[in-house]
C-alpha cells in the first residue's frame, strides 16, 4: 500500500494508507482503526479488500504517522475522530463504504450521518456498543467524571511508551495482554506504524495520555445515531469478550431497520487479527451487494 497525505487545515496533516483496486470497482472503502492502533496494523486485511474496492485507511488523530493536534483537554468525545473521517470523505470522488474496528467503528457511524459524501453502507466490526440501558448508565458516569477510574483508562495511562528498539517492543508484546491472540504479522505491522524512532530507541506515536483519554471519552449515544441511519448497516462481532453485548445484538435484530448482524463465535474483540480470512469473505459478500446508485431519499439524513 502507498502513503498519502491529507491536509485538513494549515496545522493538521493526516497520513493515509491507500491502495487502488486492480479491478474497476463502483465504490471505495474507508477503514478506521481501533484505539491505540493505526492503519498499518490492518495492512494485510486492507490489501485483500483492495481486490474488490479502492481502499483508504487514515491514521486517526493522535495515532500513527498523522500530525494533528491531540490534546486531551481540548476535546470531550470521539466526535473529533468522526469529524476527521468526514473531512476525508469529502475528498474522495467515489461512492463510499465506511467501516471500522472498535472505536473506529463508532467514529464511522457518526461520520456516516454527518458526511455529505455518497455513503452507500456502513460496516461496524466489534463496535463499542453496550445495550441501551448500559449505554445510558455509562453516559451518566461519563458526565459525572467517573470514567477516568475505569481500569482500561488507568491501564492505558501507565503504558510503557519507550523501547530500545522495535524488536524490543515486539518481544515485549508478543503473546501478552491484548496481543496474546495476534499473529506475528499483525503485531509487526502494528509496531511498524505505531512507533517513531528516537535518539535512544523508539516511542509510541499514540501517547499513553491520548490513548487513556480516548478510552475515557467513549461515545454512548450510538443507539440514537443508529435510529437515524437510512443506509444498510452490518455489524460483525465476536463471541468472546466482545464490546457488542448479547443484549445489543438482540436489540439490533429487533429494530425495524436495514441491519445485518454477523456473529463469529470463536472470535474476541480482536476479530480482524484472529479471523482475517473469515472477515474478508463476509466483507466480500457485502461489497458485492452495494447498490449502484442511491436516490436522494435513500441517503443519510
Amino acid at each position: 500500500m502507498e502513503r498519502q497525505l491529507f491536509r485538513k487545515n494549515k496545522q493538521e496533516c493526516f497520513s493515509i494508507l491507500y491502495k487502488k483496486s486492480s479491478n474497476e470497482p463502483n465504490c471505495a472503502i474507508h477503514f478506521a482503526h481501533a484505539t491505540g492502533f493505526n492503519a498499518s496494523t490492518y495492512s494485510s486485511l486492507l490489501l485483500k479488500l483492495s481486490e474488490y474496492s479502492d481502499v483508504y485507511a487514515m491514521d486517526l488523530r493522535g495515532h500513527g504517522e498523522t500530525q494533528a493536534i491531540a490534546v486531551p483537554s481540548a476535546h470531550t468525545s470521539w466526535q473529533i475522530y468522526a469529524d476527521d473521517i468526514t473531512s476525508l470523505t469529502h475528498n474522495i470522488d467515489k461512492p463510499l463504504v465506511l467501516m471500522g474496528h472498535s472505536m473506529g467503528a463508532i467514529a464511522s457511524l457518526s461520520s456516516a450521518l454527518e458526511s455529505t459524501a455518497d455513503i452507500r453502507s456502513l460496516i461496524l466490526i466489534e463496535p463499542v456498543l453496550p445495550a441501551p440501558f448500559m449505554s445510558f448508565a455509562l453516559r451518566l458516569g461519563k458526565s459525572l467524571g467517573l470514567t477516568r477510574y475505569l481500569p482500561i483508562v488507568k491501564g492505558a495511562k501507565r503504558r510503557k511508551a519507550n523501547f530500545n528498539s522495535k524488536e524490543d517492543a515486539f518481544s515485549n508484546y508478543k503473546n501478552r495482554g491484548a496481543f496474546k491472540t495476534w499473529p506475528d504479522s499483525y503485531l509487526k505491522n502494528y509496531i511498524a506504524g505505531g512507533f517513531k524512532s528516537t535518539k535512544i530507541g523508539c516511542e509510541l506515536n499514540c501517547s499513553p495520555e491520548w490513548e487513556s483519554w480516548t478510552f475515557s471519552t467513549v461515545s454512548h449515544d450510538s443507539w440514537k445515531k443508529i435510529a437515524k441511519l437510512n443506509i444498510p448497516l452490518t455489524v460483525i462481532c465476536g463471541g468472546k469478550n466482545s464490546t457488542t453485548s448479547r443484549q445489543s445484538i438482540h436489540t439490533l435484530r429487533t429494530l425495524d431497520k436495514d441491519i445485518k448482524v454477523i456473529e463469529i463465535e470463536e472470535a474476541s474483540h480482536f476479530l480482524p487479527m484472529e479471523y482475517e480470512d473469515r472477515l474478508v469473505e463476509e466483507l466480500k459478500k457485502h461489497l458485492s451487494e452495494i447498490p449502484d446508485k442511491l436516490g436522494v431519499s435513500e441517503r443519510v439524513l
